[in-house]
């Protein structure tokens, strides 16, 4: 029996997943020109998640920016901040993930407004 165990121990366990995360001041996220130029940075530092500050959205901007990256492939759940006195976006976070991610039930959202895309 403790040979058994022991053969056991010695056993190559397979890998667990991994998710990789990610954090970025985008400075401005407000386009869909600069919104593929970061997913793509994302996507190329293999990120599952990113953590997003500064895109500078409004909930008029959010809308091809939100499109562009499902296109992409990432679900966006954003947070705004007021616009500035000009009007404009400032400010924002926003949580993307990798649609495949949500789409293979291996990660899920939950709870209230969060669950909502």
């Amino acid at each position: 029996m403790a040979a058994a165990a022991a053969a056991a121990e010695q056993q190559p366990r397979a890998a667990a997943p991994v998710l990789r995360y990610g954090s970025q001041n985008c400075n401005g996220l407000a386009t869909t020109a600069k919104a593929a130029e970061a997913a793509g940075h994302w996507r190329r530092a293999g990120y599952h998640v990113v953590l997003v500050q500064e895109h500078h959205l409004t909930l008029l901007t959010r809308v091809a920016v939100a499109r562009r990256l499902r296109q992409l492939g990432w679900a966006a759940y954003f947070a705004f901040s007021p616009p500035g006195a000009s009007g404009r976006g400032r400010g924002g976070t926003a949580i993307l993930i990798r649609s495949s991610l949500l789409s293979s039930d291996s990660f899920t959202i939950v709870g209230g407004d969060a669950a909502v895309r």
